[in-house]
């Protein structure tokens, strides 16, 4: 807002200008701020009833003619339609702002309930993040990753208190019903059309790669990439957490788990990058590979099962 700023002129007061000729307003700044000179301009607020959220200005023309009072006609015209479309944007995103902290408010209830999982998705967030973009996934995919991974916990709110902070091994009726969570929080989310990507994920974050998990046993094609993505994250962060029944596994044994899982329970090329991440300090946590890893699927298929239990001890109770 430069007094020598023609969008001061016009916002000021509160209407479009024309100039044939900059030599004839030199209180204006002859150079934009990008470098080039002005000679003539066409300028006209951006205006949605009595609020101005900006100006719309057209600059030099191509056959170095100058503007007419018609072109400024027209350029208020295109700026009343551009106003309208702006602020219904605006709006839209408030709308969307407002649906994520109002969830987000939820999710934090839940962990501000028990200091185990407090904290949890915001690092189940970061982990996440971090490995969409080490992956190179577009800005939109990471945003989908973002709000999954905040939320993802969002169907606790349909789960037994007691049942979540229970100390003693559960039951086969007490781990399907925690095994419902994915779906709670997908029913949850499906009156919001701009989260239904999140919500897919959301409902996903429990399958495996072999197709062995939870709720539906998804086969890795029907899986999105997101949703593998948050499986690893998620299960890092419930194995390098303390929690009612166990204390926090050393991250260079939760590492070792991940590793032992590749092709059965988390995505062989996930798990790689994780662990690069890990290395490289981005995660904020310290980790330094002593030996080179064996990435191959588990051969051994009774050694299989076993890291299947102990992996899903550490996600059927908070993750």
């Amino acid at each position: 807002m430069k007094q020598s700023s023609v969008s001061t002129w016009v916002i000021e007061n509160r209407r479009p200008l024309l100039i044939t000729d900059m030599d004839e307003w030199p209180q204006f700044d002859r150079y934009s701020s990008l470098g080039y000179e002005r000679r003539t301009l066409v300028c006209a607020p951006l205006q949605v009833k009595d609020e101005i959220i900006g100006t719309i200005t057209v600059v030099n023309k191509d056959d170095h003619s100058t503007y007419t009072n018609e072109e400024l006609e027209l350029l208020s015209t295109i700026a009343a339609q551009a106003s309208i479309a702006i602020k219904n944007a605006q709006l839209y995103d408030e709308q969307q702002a407002t649906y994520l902290h109002t969830i987000q408010a939820l999710v934090s209830a839940i962990e501000a309930s028990d200091s185990y999982t407090r904290g949890h998705s915001e690092r189940v967030t970061r982990y996440s993040t971090e490995l969409a973009r080490k992956l190179r996934l577009p800005a939109d995919r990471v945003k989908v990753i973002e709000r999954a991974a905040i939320l993802h916990d969002i169907g606790k709110i349909g789960i037994d208190l007691s049942l979540l902070h229970k100390e003693g091994k559960l039951s086969s009726d007490e781990i399907r019903d925690l095994q419902q969570h994915p779906e709670i929080g997908m029913k949850i989310l499906e009156p919001i059309d701009f989260l239904q990507d999140v919500r897919q994920c959301i409902g996903q974050h429990h399958e495996r790669y072999d197709g062995r998990g939870y709720p539906n046993r998804l086969g890795r094609e029907e899986q999105l990439l997101e949703s593998r993505i948050l499986a690893v994250a998620d299960a890092f962060d419930a194995m390098t957490s303390d929690r009612p029944y166990r204390k926090a596994l050393p991250v260079e044994l939760a590492v070792r788990e991940l590793i032992d899982n590749v092709g059965t329970q988390f995505d062989p090329e996930l798990v790689p990058a994780f662990i690069e991440l890990l290395e490289s300090g981005i995660l904020g946590i310290a980790f330094q590979r002593e030996e080179p890893h064996d990435f191959s699927p588990a051969r051994d298929h009774r050694r299989a099962e076993r890291k299947v239990v102990a992996i899903s001890e550490y996600g059927h109770r908070t993750t």
